[in-house]
């Protein structure tokens, strides 16, 4: 399963997959390897999705739980 597949199935509004895939973005960066296996990817993708579905939409924050970082407080 594709990113793009991934986030419009879970039928999210057009800026709201804007900011899952800037996550997705800054988080592969912060790994320093866009050529990451196709299991971290997926990886990522899920968090990033399973947060959003939760009400996150900061990307900074969605990045960090894609990288199994606690998320910040509330802002």
């Amino acid at each position: 399963m594709t990113l793009v597949t991934e986030f419009h199935q879970a039928a999210f509004e057009p800026e709201v997959v804007r900011a899952m895939t800037t996550a997705y973005d800054r988080a592969l960066q912060e790994l320093q390897d866009q050529d990451q296996p196709e299991l971290v990817k997926e990886v990522l993708a899920k968090r990033i999705v399973e947060a959003a579905k939760g009400g996150e939409r900061d990307c900074e924050r969605l990045a960090e739980i894609a990288l199994g970082r606690p998320a910040a407080g509330p802002r």
